[in-house]
């Protein structure tokens, strides 16, 4: 592992067009693990545990059933936290991750509660939608509330969503509510 401690000036406009194009300087501290030149067909995962002691950060690195890595490619990453009933998935192109089927790129979370409904949260951080259709391959009965970005919903053995046009939405998470079974 490496670390590199450096200021660094840019601008928010950098990596955002609504952005300020003042510049701004602060300084980071950079951590890296050095791949060596021109690597071909590695993978690695990780996980940040802010504030977590020593003692948590080991406790969680021997417990393997923690979360279970879904994808981790170019194209999405996404992961499932059994304990927490929590599934994130970054989807870069249209695509499957176990029950989740995203025609657009997006980032989706799903949260499966103890009393039985389900929230998805479901944005376009590029906000370069103009429209998105999400299929959730789980029973539900009904949807509980949506935002008005959700033009159509289809529930039964699959939960289909299809969403409006997202580009002026700023990426923002459209949350959506079910009842599952």
């Amino acid at each position: 592992l490496g670390a590199v401690r450096e200021e660094r000036t840019g601008s928010w406009r950098d990596i955002n067009t609504g952005g300020s194009p003042d510049p701004v300087t602060r300084r980071y501290l950079t951590l890296f693990t050095d791949h060596g030149v021109d690597p071909a067909g590695g993978a690695y995962a990780y996980v940040l545990l802010p504030g977590a002691s020593a003692h948590a950060t080991a406790r969680a690195a021997h417990d393997r059933g923690r979360l279970r890595i879904l994808a981790n490619s170019g194209a999405r990453q996404g992961i499932h936290v059994p304990r927490l009933g929590l599934t994130a998935v970054n989807f870069w192109s249209a695509g499957t991750v176990e029950r989740l089927r995203v025609g657009a790129p997006a980032s989706v979370l799903v949260r499966e509660h103890r009393n039985g409904t389900a929230t998805l949260v479901v944005s376009d951080p590029a906000r370069q939608a103009t429209g998105l259709e999400l299929v959730w391959h789980r029973r539900v009965s009904r949807v509980l509330s949506r935002p008005a970005s959700v033009t159509a919903a289809t529930t039964g053995p699959s939960l289909r969503l299809v969403f409006g046009d997202l580009t002026g939405l700023a990426g923002a998470p459209q949350r959506i509510t079910v009842r599952l079974g």
